[in-house]
């Protein structure tokens, strides 16, 4: 007995060990699997490994289902990592969005809101719990759309629709048939995504489609293009293969990148790759604007604000294309941004699952400003989205009839094409721009609808009677601008909470236009009266603080178009008036527009030139006051040291002259003292000016006491005290030019 009693324990000892290895074994192939994205086999492994009570493959089986769609799966094996020890935050936040999916919303809430007070660094609970009531107003049919499943959908996944020429489509689809040899992927076990094109019959049905181009679809995935505007450029999304090569990244993943080829008679030519593509990250869903300039795309190249992001590149003078810029969190969120169409009216349109939705993938619009802002992110609600993954807007130029790519339930196969015509919106503002003060209609005109926040939300011009119309909200508040040449912005706040389902209503948007009003000057010579040309005059606004005008005049006049004033609006200009070898001028301009037309600047200020010649008197030039000193001294009062500041500006501005301060006195007194202390007086003044930083050599006083008198009164001669005073002066005379 105890022989066998250790026959047994062995027996069992290695019956344990054996079953150990198995499940370490089944463990390791699952994670293979798992790694190169093969989620159905590694499904399969982990399941028996959680048999054995190993609660570390629950998470693996729940993310494997989640990758694979398999939500009601996923929601039972999140529900057990939930219930396990070894559930982390981001667990919370997956099972949060698959109980969304399932359509359990108070749930996913209630898992969101755990996973926001763990995570608070993560910016899309807080965008997803802002709202109470997000479902019901998301879920509620408008009756904006109406879909269809299209007849051209296979039991495999079909998406991605994209308007071709000749009322055709081009998407993408796993649909067998395109190679001869049928391969898998790994992800959910189905082909490989190839293009296919379907045109239309005179009846407007999609006929059975056939591959777009046999020789560009390769062995590995293609899918989501984009062409300009006369289809002869393609851009599309690929696995990395290129000239037969399969390239991988530095994780051993082949990603797609996005290819280019030039299209003609019907041939793809020059295949090449863009220049920002990268073997380590995926760079995919190429957008091209109406114009081919830009093109937008999804990412999850380092630097995004997480998963996958949009992005856009501009093309340059040269063809070639510029780094990509991120568009930044107005758009990106920490989840994946995916699927753009940029409409011509500059509305881009994409999918996210990081935006408030309701569950999976939801479809989003958001206009761009002219400064490559957006405006709200608007969730197009249902029946566009769903629980369900809701992706792939695309709607003509008319934006009437456009397609929607869905893995909703009631499909043919995994993800299907929809149709959707878009109805009149039951909620509508019309009006016209017109003139403020004649009332004259202004035709194509820019208008532009905001919301309260002064954000953009869609720009349109007014037709040639200059009407417009714009869909909008009920219980909700907005202004419309209008803008356009020549006239002031006009503005008109507005609301819609009277609003009744099917009403229209009318607010007019006013534009006053800018009076024809300009400011004019002549500058002269003072003395001949002749019109000065090459004179450097500027303006400069002391409302603004900014320069107005800077110009050399012609014959003599400049003009200024004043565009930014109405009647009754002050005008306030420094003018500046220089011309060599002339005195130059400052003034102080200020006026009220009481009418358009032409405002004469010389009929309000002296802004003709006095000319700068050798003997010429500055001090009378500038009307400068006497020069006062105390009795028997030649200190520099503060009266006198004002007047000397005149001179040193004059000197600044008129950098080339050279002067002689000359000191004169009256008859009275010794001829010696007269003359030693006006020469104190001179050559105290002449310091003073050096003082203030001109050079000495420009400067230099000079006393002459009584010996040039300007009148009768010489020694001997009874003169009054006024005469008396007309011989004490100073001079400034020009000596050097």
């Amino acid at each position: 007995m105890k022989l066998m009693s250790k026959f047994g324990i062995l027996a069992l000892t290695v019956t344990l060990f054996v079953m150990s290895c198995s499940t370490a074994s089944k463990l390791k192939r699952g994670d293979k699997f798992y790694d190169k994205y093969s989620y159905n086999k590694a499904i399969d492994l982990y399941k028996k490994v959680a048999k054995k009570g190993d609660e570390s493959v629950y998470r693996k089986i729940a993310d494997s289902y989640r990758r694979i769609h398999a939500m009601d799966s996923a929601e039972t094996w999140y529900s057990r990592v939930m219930n396990s020890t070894s559930k982390e935050s981001v667990d919370m936040y997956y099972y949060a969005e698959v109980l969304k999916y399932n359509k359990k919303y108070e749930d996913a809430d209630a898992w969101m809101k755990k996973y926001n007070s763990n995570v608070s660094a993560d910016t899309r609970p807080s965008r997803k719990l802002e709202d109470p009531n997000y479902v019901k107003k998301l879920s509620e049919d408008k009756g904006e759309y109406l879909l269809k499943n299209l007849d051209i959908n296979s039991e495999q996944s079909d998406f991605g629709p994209i308007f071709y020429k000749d009322s055709q489509i081009v998407f993408t689809s796993s649909r067998e048939g395109v190679q001869p040899v049928v391969r898998r992927y790994n992800w959910n076990e189905k082909p490989f995504l190839d293009l296919y094109v379907a045109k239309m019959d005179t009846a407007g049905n999609l006929l059975d489609p056939d591959v777009l181009h046999h020789k560009y679809n390769s062995k590995f995935h293609e899918g989501l293009a984009a062409f300009n505007a006369d289809y002869s450029e393609i851009y599309f999304s690929r696995n990395n293969y290129y000239n037969k090569n399969d390239v991988r990244g530095k994780d051993g993943s082949n990603n797609l990148q996005i290819y280019y080829a030039k299209i003609k008679d019907g041939e793809f030519q020059d295949e090449d790759f863009l220049p920002f593509n990268n073997d380590d990250f995926r760079t995919e869903h190429p957008a091209l604007t109406a114009d081919g300039k830009t093109l937008y795309f999804s990412s999850d190249r380092p630097g995004g604000k997480g998963g996958m992001d949009l992005y856009k590149s501009q093309r340059l003078s040269d063809g070639t294309w510029s780094e990509p810029i991120n568009l930044g969190p107005e758009i990106n969120t920490e989840g994946n941004e995916v699927f753009p169409f940029i409409h011509k009216t500059n509305v881009l349109y994409f999918a996210s699952d990081g935006h408030l939705g309701l569950g999976g993938l939801d479809v989003y619009s958001a206009a761009i400003s002219q400064k490559d802002r957006f405006s709200k992110i608007t969730n197009l609600g249902f029946p566009i989205n769903t629980s369900s993954d809701d992706f792939s807007y695309v709607i003509d130029d008319n934006l009437k009839n456009g397609y929607l790519s869905s893995n909703r339930p009631g499909g043919k196969g995994d993800d299907d094409i929809y149709s959707f015509v878009k109805l009149t919106t039951k909620y509508e503002v019309c009006g016209i721009s017109k003139e403020k003060n004649t009332g004259e209609r202004i035709p194509d005109a820019e208008i532009s609808l905001l919301n309260d926040k002064g954000e953009i939300l869609e720009t349109k011009q007014s037709d040639s009677l200059a009407n417009y119309c714009f869909e909008v909200d009920p219980e909700t508040k907005y202004s419309i601008v209008g803008k356009k040449p020549r006239y002031f912005d006009g503005t008109k706040d507005f609301d819609t909470y009277k609003i009744e389902n099917g009403q229209s209503m009318k607010v007019d948007v006013e534009l006053e236009r800018i009076p024809d009003i300009r400011l004019c000057g002549i500058v002269k010579d003072k003395v001949t009266g002749e019109m000065l040309e090459g004179v450097h005059v500027v303006l400069h606004d002391n409302m603004t603080d900014s320069e107005a005008l800077n110009i050399k005049t012609g014959a003599g006049e400049f003009c200024k178009p004043i565009t930014e004033k109405k009647i009754g609006d002050r005008l306030s200009y420094q003018v500046i008036l220089e011309k060599e070898g002339y005195l130059g001028k400052k003034l102080t301009f200020n006026h009220e527009i009481k009418k358009p037309g032409v405002i004469r600047l010389e009929e309000y200020l002296d802004v003709d030139l006095d000319k700068l010649e050798i003997g010429t008197d500055i001090g009378k030039l500038i009307d400068i006051n006497p020069i006062y000193f105390d009795l028997n001294k030649h200190d520099i009062r503060p009266d006198a040291a004002a007047e000397l500041d005149k001179i040193v500006t004059v000197m600044n501005e008129n950098p080339t002259i050279v002067i002689e301060l000359g000191s004169h006195t009256d008859s009275r007194g010794s001829d010696e003292y007269n003359r030693a202390l006006s020469d104190r007086r001179a050559k105290s003044s002449a310091a003073y000016i050096v003082s203030k930083g001109i050079s000495k050599e420009r400067i230099y006083g000079k006393g002459y006491g009584e010996t040039q008198l300007v009148n009768h009164c010489k020694n001997g001669v009874k003169c009054s005290a006024d005469d008396h005073q007309a011989n004490r002066r100073t001079e400034f005379k020009i000596v050097k030019m």
